[in-house]
């Protein structure tokens, strides 16, 4: 997701037209902008698209290549 998740980082037409199936997000834990925004979240789950942000499930391995069936990896397993 743009900007850390910011507010104005995912406009909910763009999340639609582009079929999103779901989505990383780098953020810092605790961090003082308050990253990913609520309403950047809301669009996700309004848009039934998964999300993984790294301020609550750490470190994110996407695991992909021809043939294979794409994969995220935690490093926190209340994120699995």
């Amino acid at each position: 997701m743009g900007h850390h998740g910011s507010q104005t980082a995912s406009d909910p037409q763009s999340i639609a037209t582009w079929q999103v199936k779901g989505a990383l997000i780098s953020a810092g834990r605790h961090n003082r902008y308050g990253h990913p925004h609520a309403a950047t979240l809301q669009t996700l789950k309004r848009a039934n698209v998964p999300f993984w942000n790294t301020a609550d499930c750490g470190m994110l391995e996407w695991r992909y290549g021809f043939g294979q069936v794409p994969m995220i990896k935690t490093t926190l397993k209340d994120c699995d």
